[in-house]
């Protein structure tokens, strides 16, 4: 089963009778039983009902990604040809405000080259283009086929020559991260993060806080002439918004079901590619397409419209825009974000929320931390049947607490928890390394006082 088939049948309650009939029953049918306005001509080497199925499969991603690439504001520019490039000086420019002057030194890494940092030139980096980039021209399969699976991550290291205090006050990282979305039927699609993270060096208490600075776009380039790319796009959503106005539902064929189901349902693809990209700690990525998937939930949730599976998607959407942007030390909306959501909340539970939450409040230095931390711990000894998991959660707490007095040079009450951790296998070499740094710190302070 595929991932629409799965998104449809896990929608399937919050959708109306009659399209999750239609669903049912064109995934059952032939495709050549439908009315298909996009059919190819020449089959070539394989059989008619093989090229169909390519082609309408080809068409289904294009129709994707064009749908979620319209609803950026002022689209038309950020699509090109043949006649023209987006080069990474391009956007550095417009966005971070990065000149070819300013750059120091860059490093790129690249899933079509093993992943192996290899450094280069500012002029390199500036003249880079973006298409050409996540471009594939080798034997690897995986590579080929899932064009979502070439990456490439620039760090650039960059000193302004008139630097800005509130902004920038020294040197500092500029993080691009280029992924390929789609290079199929004649179009590639790019999704470009630019990341500028807070400078913390030289920072004197009146010129914070510093936030991060993010960009996310979804760049196309077509292969083709984007005149009938565009006249195609619109023939087939005009067509289907004909159908819909004239009650003719039941006359949509799979692949107008498949672009009404985009059409409804994208948020809910967003929130499962934003999952992928939290694990392999893509956060500014899936920060972008959390907000997509939580603003467009909000608004049926306070219509009271949204189905379970929604209600679902929304609050976990919250819980990892806070984890994200705690991440990328934006503390100010990771607490915003994770307050939205309540530690008894059924969709996330209590013990992974407190954990992030937790994390949360030590990071940005709240002073909520202990006696959060302290709630927490009387909660699970004041409940009578404990869990395995119980257990779990309370060696993590001890964990937490004893980190958070140690950052506080709290050391006589952090070498107390940290001798009990010495006790837990996972927790030993944690302790006997804090513990070691507690006894040179006193060592130190002792010195001073005689």
């Amino acid at each position: 089963m595929g991932l629409i088939d799965k998104l449809k049948r896990f929608f399937q309650n919050g959708r109306p009778s009659d399209a999750a009939e239609s669903a049912n029953s064109d995934a059952q049918s032939s495709e050549q039983s439908a009315p298909d306005v996009d059919k190819p001509v020449d089959a070539g080497a394989k059989t008619d009902a093989a090229v169909d199925e390519d082609s309408n499969k080809d068409k289904h991603w294009w129709m994707v990604r064009e749908l979620e690439f319209r609803s950026q504001t002022d689209f038309k520019l950020l699509r090109t040809d043949n006649s023209a490039c987006f080069s990474l000086g391009y956007l550095l420019f417009c966005l971070p405000r990065v000149s070819l002057a300013d750059i120091v030194s860059a490093t790129v890494v690249s899933s079509m080259e093993d992943y192996l940092p290899r450094v280069v030139s500012a002029r390199d980096i500036w003249d880079m283009d973006v298409f050409s980039a996540v471009d594939y021209s080798g034997d690897n399969k995986l590579l080929i086929e899932h064009a979502d699976e070439r990456e490439v991550s620039v760090t650039v290291v960059c000193r302004p020559s008139l630097p800005d205090d509130k902004e920038f006050p020294s040197s500092y990282m500029v993080n691009v991260h280029l992924r390929s979305e789609l290079d199929k039927a004649g179009s590639t699609y790019v999704r470009v993060s630019i990341t500028c993270p807070p400078v913390f060096r030289d920072i004197t208490p009146e010129k914070l806080p510093l936030k991060t600075k993010r960009w996310d776009l979804l760049l196309a380039y077509d292969k083709q002439d984007p005149k009938q790319k565009m006249q195609e796009y619109d023939y087939i959503k005009s067509d289907l918004m004909q159908k819909l106005k004239d009650g003719r539902r039941d006359e949509l064929n799979q692949m107008q079901f498949d672009m009404l189901f985009e059409m409804e349902y994208l948020p809910s693809f967003h929130f499962f590619v934003a999952m992928d990209l939290v694990k392999r700690e893509h956060y500014a990525l899936a920060i972008s397409m959390l907000i997509d998937v939580y603003e467009y939930l909000r608004g049926k949730w306070i219509m009271g419209k949204t189905s379970k599976g929604e209600d679902k998607i929304m609050f976990e959407c919250l819980f990892n825009l806070g984890l994200c942007h705690n991440k990328l030390q934006m503390y100010r909306e990771a607490m915003a974000y994770m307050d939205m959501v309540s530690p008894n909340n059924p969709y996330v539970g209590h013990i992974p929320f407190m954990k992030v939450y937790l994390q949360c409040l030590i990071d940005s230095m709240d002073i909520r931390t202990a006696y959060v931390i302290n709630l927490e711990i009387q909660m699970l000894q004041n409940k009578e049947k404990k869990t395995q998991e119980d257990e779990k959660y309370r060696i993590h707490l001890l964990s937490v607490h004893a980190h958070y007095l140690l950052r506080n040079k709290l050391y006589m009450k952090a070498k107390e928890l940290y001798k009990e951790l010495l006790n837990v296998p996972d927790k030993a070499d944690e302790a006997l390394d804090a513990l070691a740094f507690i006894q040179k710190q006193e060592a130190q302070n002792s010195e001073k006082k005689v």
